[in-house]
């Protein structure tokens, strides 16, 4: 009679995707363990046992069909919700707080848990390299997924967590359908039928028209396919029986269908549309039911679990390791739905994005109540939000959730308007390198107490601090230090003015970001001039202390206000004029109400501003020494014949005529404004342009030292009134014409700076930008390959003519792992740097030096800062001197074809490129005694230069031979191998870096031209 019933049960899909009705948990949790078992065989293999499901298909296997099942799901359950609430922002903030939190509590166990537990490096080694810190932030945002993390798992091909690459194609189906959805196109249910019925095909049947990011990876080409079979079958809800004559029917039509061009994808149909059946059956649904989703948990925490465990049980058959890798998985992914994933999806619940402005300000209602109820509709969709009394650090939030806007802001505007790329983390300047040179320094004079005698000590301890995350870490903990900074300066005008956080604040915050960001002069200098930022970030902290107490403890508030504004003169001197007037102009608004405790606040900055001033006196600073030569950088000249031209120069290089418009725009309003803090709003008008112009002053007065990357400084201020705009829009009609005004002014401003953008300072700074990346990849490459070693290996440094490297702070070459095993001598013909005297791993000589060390290296970079010659001497007389050698094996880019071959593209003219994942397999093998040459011939343009191919030999029991001895020489790169005599080569795999290849579709990495195996 169960029979019976099962059999001829059916339900509309429509009734199994309502709460209840179903159990996709389990299937899930079910898909995530199948992920374990399927890479098993590829982290603990155990010959001959292979994947069933692979033995089984012969086209897939256990994983790969489960991350199948995973966008399948995603598509039917995402859809159905987008369709049941037609809010496409809403749906985005859910799916972020679905995947982000999880994900970024998986990143930080991995790094600061898992990484010193297997590191083989010295634990300060581990966190000082920029490797650590970008394992994070690269993967959290899913933009350019890192494998590797600092040391940990470098024999594993697969990095420390395989698993992560297909979340960025998750989120990638997540935007596409919230972005069509959200532009009306899949509102129509014809219309998402054939728009899904197009992706279907297209991704199963011809995947190079998807995007590249789809089409580009073999492995995720189907991914919008199967999603899109969810999204049809939500789509089509209405119209679909679920239930067991169809499944039955479903198999005959796989079996009918064996073999034919269509089967793979029948085959999915079938096995998505049975999944569904599963979980809809009466006994999974009410008997098998889960208190916890661990799927995610499951899933991400799996791949590092079964890395550790091979780690520490390598001889571990492939059967224990799925079971053990299993049970600790589903522990991890229990963890992470009880604190992590639960608390997030419910607060996804709770929020409507319309009402996430509201969220972050815990008194938004109390604030939006004392404003007119004309303003109330304009600026809220809806006043009342979630539950703010659940809300327990509110300043905190609204800090956290704007400084990403900021960042998101800046990496637009860099992307977009200037640079025109993204990328960020490479120094523009030597003084990059400072950071991570004090931090790795071994002298006194560079310890923590012994840089308290140093001229501005707070900027150069912060340096150190930041200095232990790398060069490239160093530059990032800068760009969040001003990402913060703007949310600070909002933080503080909205507690000053009470402005309620409204979709027209945050829409005059983003502008204040975009016009800070596209400061023609911003990107050259920002992250180089670390003390600004500094001193700026003091400023405002002690501002929002003062008047977040100032009522409660007047003595607490102008107390911290003389400490922060104290760290804040001695990061830099920037902004002590601008800390001394705003006291002033406060003193001048509040002495009526009480002029001794108006008055106080100028004493603190005041005294803090001396003190300062006088510490770097007695230390003898350079950058304020009034006995400096005339003809020096720091000479100051208070002759105002000098200084005000120099400060129109920096204030005609901050400025265009449009921000100029914009700000009398804001001076207008504010004087027609019958707001009750229009004179409050004045004073701060009037504060924000006199301290901009005061911000150029400490510059100005220094006019051998004019740089205009210093016009930045006044950026801060001159565009901070852009957030008081709230505050003086009354009337709806008003408040859009005029906003629709400073929108278009502020988005026309780049083009006001153009000119500006391509002037030489800024060209010329791109340029050493360029060469400080391609320097970097290079030294990254080839100092990674230096092996341990007791007495130092003696490294020549040939060809670094620009004036701008890593060379001139050598401490910093300890961030690179290896670096500590060399010795490095760098011709130099830079006066500025003295010959013949070696500090820590670096000493310069002169050209007519070279010969008279024995060296173990030579390295030859060209003008750009690429690697054009790395030579192992003692190599090149292995691999050049000529003896008596077999060539045993030749393969040309022409030849390929008549080879078993993996990754490279069709031949053009006489060159194959590859994908950066290459093999030639041997059709029968080479036999060796004990060593063999492989000698790769390319072709590298400009774009690759960097590109160094690593060569690996499989040989015939599929052991992995890597290479003994290196050398490139040009375009041709050599490696030596040592073998055991009775084995012999099977493969050659040919692993290197990609480029970026935009718009070429293809993955590229070089032209391969030659490969000849020679046996000695």
């Amino acid at each position: 009679m169960l029979v019976f019933v099962l059999m001829y049960s059916q339900k509309n899909l429509k009734d199994v995707l309502k709460r209840g009705e179903n159990n996709f948990d389990i299937l899930r949790l079910f898909a995530a363990l199948a992920v374990i078992i399927g890479h098993s065989y590829s982290i603990s293999p155990e010959p001959p046992y292979q994947d069933i499901v692979l033995n089984f298909l012969h086209f897939d296997y256990s994983g790969s069909l489960a991350v199948k099942f995973f966008f399948f799901l995603s598509g039917l359950l995402v859809t159905n919700s987008i369709i049941a609430k037609p809010d496409p922002f809403s749906f985005l903030l859910k799916r972020a707080l679905r995947i982000f939190p999880g994900l970024l509590v998986c990143l930080l166990i991995s790094v600061f848990m898992i990484g010193p537990l297997f590191t083989h490096l010295p634990l300060i080694e581990y966190f000082s390299m920029s490797e650590t810190w970008r394992y994070i932030s690269d993967n959290l945002f899913l933009y350019n997924i890192r494998w590797k993390l600092s040391g940990v798992f470098t024999e594993s091909k697969f990095g420390l967590n395989g698993s992560l690459w297909t979340l960025s194609y998750e989120i990638l189906c997540y935007l596409y359908l919230a972005v069509f959805y959200g532009l009306g196109f899949l509102r129509n249910k014809v219309n998402s039928n054939i728009f899904f019925t197009i992706i279907i095909g297209v991704s199963f049947f011809a995947p190079l028209y998807l995007p590249g990011f789809f089409s580009q990876n073999p492995e995720a080409h189907l991914l919008p396919g199967c999603f899109s079979i969810g999204a049809l079958f939500a789509v089509n809800k209405e119209n679909i029986q679920v239930g067991i004559p169809y499944s039955i029917l479903f198999l005959l039509l796989i079996i009918l269908l064996k073999d034919s061009i269509v089967f793979q994808f029948v085959f999915y149909i079938a096995l998505f549309y049975m999944t569904v059946v599963v979980a809809s059956l009466p006994y999974v649904v009410q008997k098998i039911k889960l208190p916890f989703d661990a799927s995610f948990g499951v899933y991400i925490y799996g791949f590092v679990i079964q890395q550790c465990l091979h780690a520490v049980f390598p001889e571990m058959g492939v059967h224990s390791h799925q079971v053990i890798s299993s049970l600790l998985a589903i522990g991890f992914g229990v963890f992470s739905w009880q604190f992590v994933e639960k608390r997030f999806i419910k607060l996804g619940n709770e929020i409507r994005v319309t009402d996430f402005i509201n969220f972050i300000n815990k008194k938004s209602k109390v604030q939006i109540e004392n404003i007119p109820q004309t303003q109330q509709i304009f600026f809220n969709d809806r006043v009342l939000g979630i539950d703010i009394k659940k809300l327990k650090s509110s300043k905190f939030i609204f800090l956290i959730s704007f400084t990403l806007v900021a960042a998101v802001i800046h990496a637009l505007v860099l992307k977009f308007v200037f640079p025109g790329y993204y990328s960020p983390l490479y120094p523009l300047h030597s003084d990059y390198y400072i950071p991570a040179a004090v931090a790795n320094s071994s002298l006194d004079v560079y310890s923590f107490s012994g840089l308290l005698t140093w001229p501005r000590p707070v900027h150069i301890t912060f340096m150190k601090i930041i200095g232990y995350t790398g060069i490239q870490g160093s530059i990032a903990c800068v760009i969040a230090l001003v990402c913060i900074n703007t949310a600070l300066g909002a933080l503080l005008l909205k507690y000053i003015f009470k402005i309620p956080i409204t979709k027209l604040f945050l829409l005059f915050f983003i502008l204040y970001c975009f016009l800070l960001f596209s400061q023609p002069y911003f990107y050259i200098f920002y992250a180089q001039d670390i003390g600004s930022q500094l001193s700026y970030f003091f400023l405002l902290i002690g501002a929002l202390v003062y008047f977040f107490k100032y009522e409660d403890s007047i003595t607490f508030a102008n107390i911290s206000l003389f400490v922060f504004c104290f760290l804040a003169f001695l990061s830099k001197e920037t902004y002590g004029l601008v800390g001394l007037s705003s006291a002033f102009l406060w003193f001048i608004y509040y002495r009526r109400k009480h002029a001794f405790n108006a008055f106080i606040p100028m004493i603190a900055t005041g005294s803090a501003l001396v003190i300062a001033f006088a510490i770097n006196i007695l230390v003898k600073s350079s950058f304020i020494n009034p006995d400096a030569e005339v003809n020096s950088d720091y000479h100051i000249s208070l002759n105002p014949m000098l200084v005000i031209p120099e400060w129109l120069r920096y204030a005609n290089e901050s400025i265009n005529i449009v921000n100029i418009i914009v700000a009398i725009l804001i001076l207008f309003l504010v004087i027609k404004s019958k707001n009750s803090n229009r004179i409050k709003l004045l004073y701060l008008l009037a504060g924000c342009i006199i301290a901009t112009g005061l911000s150029w002053v400490p510059n100005a007065i220094l006019p051998n030292h004019h740089f205009k990357g210093y016009s930045f400084n006044g950026a801060y201020l001159f565009y901070l009134p852009l957030l008081i705009l709230p505050v003086v829009l009354f009337e709806k009609d008003k408040a859009k014409g005029f906003s629709i005004a400073v929108v278009v002014l502020c988005l026309l401003s780049p083009v006001f700076n153009k000119n500006k953008y391509s002037d030489l300072d800024n060209t010329w700074v791109l340029i050493q930008e360029g060469t400080q990346r391609n320097l970097l990849k290079s030294l990254d490459k080839q100092i990674g390959r230096l092996e341990a070693s007791s007495t130092p290996q003696k490294i020549i440094i040939q060809g670094i003519s620009f004036p701008f490297h890593p060379f001139s702070h050598p401490e910093a070459l300890r961030v690179f792992s290896n670096a500590k095993f060399a010795h490095f001598d760098v011709v130099n013909t830079n006066p500025s740097f003295q010959n013949g005297v070696r500090t820590d791993l670096v000493k310069f000589i002169s050209p007519s030096d070279t010969l008279k060390t024995r060296y173990d290296e030579r390295w030859q970079f060209d003008d750009q800062g690429n690697l054009i010659a790395a030579i192992d001497l003692e190599a090149e007389k292995v691999f050049l001197k000529p003896k008596v050698r077999e060539s045993a094996f030749i393969v040309t880019s022409e030849s390929l074809p008549l080879h078993k071959t993996e990754g490279f593209y069709n031949l053009e003219g006489n060159l194959r490129w590859t994908n950066g994942e290459a093999s030639i397999g041997l059709d029968s093998t080479i036999s060796v005694k004990d060593s063999v040459i492989l000698k790769l011939d390319t072709f590298m343009p400009p774009i690759c230069k960097n590109v160094s191919p690593e060569l690996k030999i499989v040989g015939s029991n599929n052991k992995i031979y890597k290479p003994r001895m290196f050398m490139r020489s040009g375009d041709t790169f050599y490696f030596l191998f040592l073998m055991n005599n009775s084995d012999s080569i099977k493969k050659i795999d040919i692993t290197s870096e990609r480029i970026d290849a935009s718009p070429d579709l293809r993955i590229l990495s070089f032209p391969f031209v030659r490969l000849e195996v020679i046996k000695k």
